[in-house]
């Protein structure tokens, strides 16, 4: 899928929103004690791929497109694990 500009910075806003979300969510999750950080971050990953899932599974009417998708998704690991890696890695200033 190719995004315009617009398309693109759409994309981003939503992402940024659920981001926002999650971090409430973590917040309320660590002042609480119930859970920790790494068991809460797992239940929020599984709760989005599964509600990517469904979100799929409305708008195509066969699995070869959700495979190729998630073939997509699981190709890509590496570079989104360097660039979150880059972006929650703490800066040094001097």
């Amino acid at each position: 899928m190719d995004l315009n500009e617009t398309g693109h910075k759409q994309l981003l806003e939503f992402q940024e929103a659920i981001y926002h979300l999650l971090n409430i969510h973590n917040e309320e999750m660590i002042a609480g004690g119930g859970i920790d950080l790494g068991t809460g971050l797992n239940i929020q990953a599984a709760v989005l791929l599964k509600t990517a899932m469904e979100l799929y599974t409305i708008h195509f009417s066969k699995d070869e497109p959700i495979h190729k998708i998630l073939d997509v998704a699981k190709s890509t690991l590496q570079h989104v694990r360097v660039r979150t890696e880059l972006e929650t890695a703490p800066q040094t200033y001097h």
